[in-house]
């Protein structure tokens, strides 16, 4: 192979100059192993981004080449391409059997949710395909994806109410992974118990032995430890949080909607210790009441301060809705009777 021989431009090109300050684009080298279409869009981008001429696009061509890519632009006749589009065309068809096959919305058919398989999984896995295909089609993707459920609620659901568009499709999908998480907690944590009974019983005695002689209120907070331990952290107490009008899990639902709920942190010590009775919607886990759940506490705190869940926030004299109603009412009788004996 001649090296030296000239490149397979006209002289138009070859002669064009390039600018004082000319820098080449930080671009990945083509070897050929892959979707030739992709380099040459990302090169093009690249410099026209720059508003750099065709004429200097072609010279710089095979700087961005390595291997057999540039033995093939080197064995090029010379003054055999005059325009951008020539090179574009020649280059994608020596390299066309690099090109990835083109996948259909017919492709989904192929794909089916396993036995055992949760919604959340089985989601996850129709979409690494889906966003493969360049152009889906709408009903195609519905029919792949409920025909090859698996049994269940979801199932069922979906056939009793078809969804016109697949926008409505998937968030009808969403609503139903929440409730299946919790169904999903809820069954390991009514499993793990029976494997653990032994190892929970010696933990227990061990520690009942260390806490003899310690005061233990008869009346004890039925929250696991893990609650109670998370609520020392926090720098403000419940009686100096921003009073709510509502429950907490109802806030929690309405900033899934909008949406305003942020991952939350994991929680911390051993699963097979906490409390298997108590579940958190907030952290999807067990351990603690979503009432009394310390992170989203913090949050709904923060999201109020920052002009959030505004409608939420409850004005003196108006009272929470549920118990802590009756919890006032108590209180005023208590107010009255001190003015009474006054």
């Amino acid at each position: 192979m001649d090296y030296m021989r000239a490149p397979p431009f006209t002289d138009d090109i070859n002669e064009e100059r390039l600018l004082s300050n000319f820098k080449l684009p930080v671009i990945p080298s083509y070897d050929g192993r892959c979707d030739p279409e992709y380099h040459i869009h990302v090169f093009i981008s690249a410099f026209r981004l720059y508003c750099i001429s065709d004429p200097i696009i072609c010279r710089t061509f095979s700087v961005f080449l390595q291997g057999t890519t540039r033995k093939y632009f080197w064995g090029l006749e010379p003054r055999s391409i005059s325009i951008l589009g020539e090179l574009v065309d020649k280059f994608l068809h020596r390299f066309i059997s690099s090109r990835p096959t083109i996948k259909t919305s017919a492709y989904l058919l192929n794909i089916q949710q396993n036995s055992g398989e949760s919604l959340r999984t089985y989601v996850q896995r129709f979409q690494d395909k889906n966003v493969q295909i360049l152009d889906p089609k709408e009903q195609v993707t519905i029919a792949a994806f409920t025909n090859r459920l698996t049994a269940g609620v979801f199932n069922t659901g979906a056939h009793k109410k078809f969804p016109r568009t697949l926008r409505e499709f998937w968030q009808k999908v969403k609503k139903s992974i929440q409730p299946e998480d919790l169904n999903c907690m809820k069954r390991e944590a009514q499993v793990t118990p029976s494997r653990t009974d032994s190892r929970r019983k010696k933990e227990s005695s061990r520690g009942e032995a260390s806490t003899a002689g310690r005061f233990q209120s008869p009346n004890r907070d039925r929250r696991s430890v893990f609650d109670r331990t998370a609520k020392r952290k926090l720098s403000v107490p419940d009686s100096e949080l921003i009073p709510l009008k509502t429950n907490r899990s109802y806030i929690l639902s309405v900033m899934e909607q909008n949406p305003l709920r942020r991952s939350p942190p994991r929680m911390v010590g051993k699963k097979e210790k906490r409390n298997f009775n108590l579940c958190c919607a907030y952290h999807r886990d067990i351990g603690n009441e979503t009432e009394d759940c310390n992170n989203l506490k913090k949050d709904i705190e923060d999201l109020i301060k920052r002009g959030y869940l505004k409608q939420f926030v409850r004005s003196d004299g108006e009272c929470q809705r549920s118990d802590t109603c009756q919890d006032c009412q108590g209180e005023s009788c208590r107010e009255n009777n001190r003015g009474e004996s006054r």
